[in-house]
Parts: structure tokens; C-alpha cells; sequence
């Protein structure tokens, strides 16, 4: 009796306690007898000191429901917090599909930053609010110009630099909102127009540059028009704000029939680390894929990840073209190698479509993090029944339900190329599901020739494959990856995930006729 009396005080000191902080703890015990404020600058403790978790502040979650404003009610959550997730999560151990994310936050939203964001650009590239904003914390960082740079050049890389590709300048660079719209439409001309180029007049003066002997008078005669409320900067000074040699959207425009790519050593990173302790784990869950944030960061990442005396990158050349019934995908590559390969699919497998070869690379395989010697090769996570965990072994789906998968061609085709001396030139095909199941259909073929120091491995695949045609107007994702001279599992090189069209039309490489 002693005890439960004791327990009860202890059980009404904490609600009260956790009452006094304000903000999301009011709706305790639901939330607040397991989310309690720790420490300054923890979730609850920000969340607590923003504006969503003021009461004084009408309208806010604070002055309403509290957490299930923005989680939904969540009993089952609450009923088992370690094996059910909210209602609404937003990461980053759960993560709630895009649409209803931004639902959440649109409730509130919808009728100023949010109203143009379900046609927006940013939407139609699955990403959520909570990818730029975060509602955890006092201030939320991207209303700052450094923490907008911060946060947008995550994914536009050569922007990080600031206006002019000019890094030395970059702590009086414009906020990014003052040229673009993130919520709507991104392309700088509608913002502009709204505030008179502001972005470009935080530091090009105009009167200022009127009366300087260093401007042209023909400059001084073009400026004028800036007087008209219809025009802007970037009407005659197009493409100059952030110039780069890997140009952010040059690349995007894609429709190479031949371009150089880098590989990068990958070392153990593995789909479970990339959907789990990887920063951009949330927004691969939700529909990114690994190039939209990693454009142009080949050597970054090999030299981040790469052994002693292993070479972080190494350069080749992707090309495409089509001979009659067949096309033909070409990799060029300087030094010794052991073999080339190539992963490529249709689009039926999602998780290839975001993470290229990284969604057959798992952390149980030889060379990788959880290896306990047990040869497991490639697989799609799809083929499990059942993932491997503390306490939970790894079940695959049963043979009928794989073989219905594969019928329905969820499966991604693998080419190989022995380069070594004595199987020089032969090339296995397989499918990858459960484990690679080496197969003649599709029929690939390849050829290999070498120049100097130079060998490039030129794979022929039927356009009209039984199975996974190519089709006019589809995009096709394919990786690259070599092998060393005398390495194997981990140790090769690779690529980010890649995409190719018979038209050319938002795909990376087209097919050149």
C-alpha cells in the first residue's frame, strides 16, 4: 500500500513537472509521460520553445491538441511506443508517406506558405515539409539566409558556395527565398518580379553602379529598364548566379548519349545503414533517390569512405547507342581491373529506382559490416518475408510467392564481365530477387577492347526483351560498378544510381540512334 501510495505521488510530481515546461507536455500522459524534457536544446525542450509550442500564440498545436495536432491520436503508439509508430511520423526512425506528412502541416498552412506547394516542384520530388523545416526547435533554421543555404545546399550542391560560386562571400550572401519560392514554383523569375530583384540588389546597387567610373555607360543605359516594374536582373544576366563547372541544372537537363561519371569506393555502406543511421535516411524512405542529394560528390564520398591505400575514385565514361534491335551501353575505364557490371531494371523495383546497387548491398554479405561468414549474396529487400534483427532471423518469402514476384518482373537484371586473364571477356547474366539466379534471358552479350591503358566493355541487350522491353518514354535506372585488380566483395568501385530513355526526356542518358 506504502509502495503504490509512493508511486502515485511520484507518478503526479512528474505529470506536474512536466505540466510546468508549457507547451506539448500539456496533453500528458499520453505524450508527455514518455517525451519529457531532458536537457536544453533536446526535441521536447525545443519543441516546447517554438512557436508551435506556444500557447500564447492562438491558433497554434500548443493551444489545441498538443502532439496529435500534428502526430494524429496515435493509441496504438501509446499502447506499444518501441513497436508502433505514430499515427504521423516525421522521422527519423519512422517515417510516414509524403502526402500525409505535408498534410499535417497543410492543415495549418495551407493558406500562406503552403498554398502553392501541392502543384510545387518540391512536392513532385516526394519531399515533406519537415525535409527543410524542422518544428523541434526554438528557431527554426531555414528562416535564417545562413541556415536556408545550409539546409537548400543539402541537395543543390553548387549552391553551397553562394552567389557566384564566391565562398569567400558567402556570410553576405542573400537569404535563397529572396530569388526563389521553394513552396511553389523554385525558378528565381515570379520571386524577381515580386521584389524587384532584391536578391541581386542586396549587393549590386544600382545608383551606386550608375556613378561609378568602372560601369560602362552602355550598362548604365541598360539599367534603366529596371525603373519598368516588369523587369529584373535575370532578364539579361541569365545563368550567372551560380555558376559552376558540374552545373547543378545542366546536369539535371541529362540526355547525354556519352558522359564522363565517377565512381567512388563505397566501402560498407549498405542499404541498412543508408535507411537507418545515414542522414538522409528520411528522405530516402520517402521517395529520394541517392544522386538527387549526392550530385557531383563521387570523390567526396570515396575519399570519406575508402581504405589505406585504396583509390577514393576512379573516372570512366558512360555511353549509349542503339544498333538495330539492340542497344549497346559502353564503359570506359583507364588501369587493371577484374570486372565490370552493370544493374539495371525497368522501374519496377522501387528501391533500386532510389538507391541503385545499393538496394541489393546488404550489411550480412561477405566484405560488409554484419558478415559472419555465411555467403550471403545479393538480394532486394522485397524478397524477405522477414528481416533479420535482435532476436528475429531473416525469412525469405516462400518459392511460390518468389516466383510470382519474379514473373511479375520485380526483379533487377545483372550483366557481368570477367576481365581476368583466362576467362577474359565472358559475361553471366543474372537476376537479382531472393540471390542472383544466373540466367540467359535477357540475352547480353558483350565485347572488350583496350587501348593503352584504357579498357572499355560494350554490353548488348535486346530492346525487345520478353520480359522488360524497352519502351519510348520510360525511364530505365542502371549502376556501374568495377572490380579491382585482385579485390573482391566490398572492395570495387561504383556508381550513384542512373537513368536512361530511348527519348532522352528527364533521364540522365539517352539512347543515341
Amino acid at each position: 500500500m506504502k509502495l503504490r501510495f509512493k508511486a502515485e505521488l511520484f507518478v503526479g510530481a512528474l505529470l506536474a513537472a512536466i505540466l510546468a515546461t508549457g507547451g506539448y507536455a500539456q496533453d500528458a500522459p499520453d505524450c508527455g509521460s514518455c517525451h519529457i524534457p531532458r536537457e536544453a536544446g533536446d526535441a521536447i525542450s525545443g519543441l516546447n520553445a517554438s512557436v508551435h509550442g506556444q500557447t500564447s500564440i492562438a491558433g497554434t498545436p500548443a493551444n489545441g491538441d498538443g502532439c496529435q495536432a500534428c502526430h494524429g491520436k496515435s493509441s496504438a503508439h501509446a499502447d506499444s511506443p518501441t513497436n508502433r509508430q505514430p499515427d504521423i511520423s516525421f522521422g527519423p526512425r519512422w517515417t510516414t508517406a509524403a502526402p500525409q506528412q505535408n498534410e499535417a502541416c497543410l492543415g495549418c498552412h495551407a493558406d500562406n506558405q503552403g498554398a502553392d506547394w501541392v502543384d510545387g516542384l518540391h512536392a513532385e520530388q516526394d519531399l515533406t515539409c519537415s525535409n527543410c523545416h524542422d518544428a523541434h526547435v526554438a528557431h527554426d533554421p531555414i528562416a535564417s539566409a545562413g541556415g536556408q543555404i545550409e539546409v537548400c545546399s543539402v541537395c543543390h550542391k553548387v549552391q553551397k558556395d553562394g552567389m557566384h560560386d564566391l565562398p569567400e562571400h558567402l556570410a553576405d550572401n542573400p537569404p535563397c527565398s529572396s530569388c526563389h519560392e521553394p513552396h511553389g514554383d523554385p525558378h528565381p523569375a515570379s520571386v524577381l518580379l515580386s521584389n524587384r530583384s532584391e536578391g541581386c540588389r542586396t549587393c549590386h546597387d544600382l545608383q551606386q553602379m550608375m556613378a561609378s567610373p568602372t560601369t560602362l555607360p552602355r550598362a548604365n543605359s541598360y539599367h534603366k529598364v529596371m525603373a519598368s516594374p516588369d523587369r529584373t536582373c535575370i532578364d539579361c544576366h541569365r545563368g550567372v548566379a551560380h555558376v559552376d563547372a558540374s552545373n547543378f541544372a545542366a546536369i539535371l537537363a541529362g540526355g547525354f548519349e556519352s558522359h564522363p561519371v565517377n565512381l567512388f569506393y563505397p566501402g560498407q555502406t549498405d542499404s541498412e545503414r543508408l535507411l537507418t543511421e545515414h542522414s538522409g535516411a528520411q528522405a530516402l524512405r520517402q521517395g529520394r533517390n541517392c544522386r538527387q542529394c549526392h550530385i557531383g560528390e563521387a570523390e567526396a564520398l570515396g575519399e570519406l569512405l575508402a581504405v589505406a591505400d585504396t583509390a577514393p575514385m576512379l573516372p570512366s565514361n558512360i555511353s549509349f547507342r542503339q544498333d538495330g534491335d539492340h542497344i549497346e551501353l559502353s564503359v570506359r575505364i583507364s588501369g587493371p581491373a577484374d570486372s565490370v557490371a552493370v544493374m539495371f531494371d525497368d522501374g519496377q523495383v522501387e528501391d533500386f529506382a532510389r538507391g541503385g546497387c545499393w538496394a541489393a548491398c546488404h550489411s550480412d554479405m561477405p566484405g560488409m559490416s554484419r558478415d559472419r561468414g555465411q555467403g550471403i549474396s545479393k538480394y532486394l529487400r522485397a524478397a524477405r518475408a522477414q528481416e533479420r534483427s535482435i532476436g528475429r532471423p531473416a525469412i525469405n518469402h516462400n518459392a511460390e510467392t518468389l516466383e510470382r514476384m519474379r514473373g511479375a518482373g520485380l526483379y533487377v537484371e545483372l550483366w557481368q564481365t570477367s576481365l581476368k586473364a583466362g576467362d577474359f571477356g565472358a559475361t553471366r547474366t543474372f537476376t537479382v530477387l531472393e540471390a542472383p539466379l544466373e540466367s540467359g534471358s535477357p540475352a547480353v552479350t558483350s565485347t572488350v577492347s583496350q587501348s593503352d591503358n584504357t579498357t572499355t566493355v560494350t554490353f548488348r541487350r535486346p530492346v525487345n526483351d520478353a520480359e522488360k522491353p524497352l519502351i519510348p518514354g520510360r525511364a530505365y535506372t542502371f549502376g556501374v560498378a568495377v572490380h579491382g585488380s585482385g579485390r573482391s566483395g566490398a572492395q570495387h568501385w561504383v556508381s550513384l544510381p542512373l537513368t536512361v530513355s530511348l527519348d532522352g526526356f528527364d533521364t540522365d542518358f539517352v539512347v543515341a540512334q
